[in-house]
């Protein structure tokens, strides 16, 4: 026994080797969720969750926080991020989640659609990593232990637009002001300034198609308000309407009769500016 335990210590331990990857200018982003525990919004308590994006040459951050990890505020924080670097990178690299990822069997993946969706349009690629291979996005990983250090150590804040009001600005001061870690006489805002005319640009509207995945779920009483506003137009009675949503917009289109049903022209019948944040429909 004891000749067993002097051998184990001389013999050497077998490590798994690990690629370093490298990622060109524009070419990858790395996107992932991070939990941040529970805070107290009144009586009640919510679960804080924040949306991570970096990319993966420059080190560029997005960061947003959410009440939960629904499948409205994954999209929203995509359309945010590429809004924020004027652009986005022709690929983007998740974990397994469910919100990329339904199944997967293999090599074989299947997408959630509605991502697809949003892929569609703005021209990127969804990449899984492999299962139990968290060091494929260790950019990202890095980037929320870098948040968890330097951003939400004694923050305190009253709303969650408070926190990601702090949350930017440290960002911009802290963040993309520290060393790049190619070269230590760059910061990671001079990188991105020469990275971010290589991604590719954002299109030029935000499509109906998107528009609705980032409404959410709808809800009697929210149905009950857009039908008490339709009525107010008498024109709009009896004619055929598109209802498009964001978190703080609602629409109301109209497909001219002229063209065809699958058309993409539209004729805007009316503007109804909607805070839905903050609201319970």
């Amino acid at each position: 026994m004891q000749l067993r335990r002097a051998v184990a210590r001389l013999r050497p331990t077998a490590r798994e080797p690990f690629l370093k990857l490298q990622a060109f200018p524009a070419e990858q982003a790395q996107v992932d969720w991070a939990h941040f525990g529970q805070v107290a919004v009144g009586r009640a308590r919510r679960t804080l969750s924040c949306f991570v994006a970096t990319l993966s040459w420059s080190r560029a951050l997005y960061l947003e926080f959410f009440f939960d990890q629904t499948m409205e505020n994954f999209l929203r924080g995509h359309v945010h991020a590429f809004d924020e670097w004027s652009g986005q990178p022709r690929i983007i690299l998740y974990d397994n989640l469910r919100s990329a990822v339904l199944e997967r069997r293999g090599n074989e993946i299947h997408f959630n659609p509605r991502l697809m969706e949003l892929c569609a349009h703005y021209h990127f690629v969804p990449r899984p990593c492999q299962v139990r291979a968290g060091n494929q996005k260790g950019r990202v990983e890095r980037a929320i232990r870098y948040v968890r250090e330097s951003f939400w150590a004694g923050r305190s804040f009253t709303t969650l637009a408070e926190c990601n009001r702090q949350a930017l600005l440290w960002r911009d001061q802290v963040a993309h002001r520290r060393n790049w870690p190619g070269d230590d006489t760059r910061t990671v805002g001079d990188v991105f300034a020469e990275e971010q005319p290589r991604l590719l640009p954002n299109p030029r509207i935000l499509s109906q198609l998107i528009w609705s995945s980032l409404c959410g779920r709808r809800r009697r009483s929210m149905s009950a308000s857009i039908s008490t506003i339709i009525r107010s137009r008498p024109k709009a009675v009896g004619r055929q309407l598109t209802l498009v949503a964001s978190d703080t917009q609602v629409r109301i289109l109209e497909v001219p009769r002229r063209s065809p049903a699958t058309s993409a022209l539209t004729t805007v019948i009316s503007w109804c500016w909607i805070r839905l944040i903050g609201k319970r429909f």
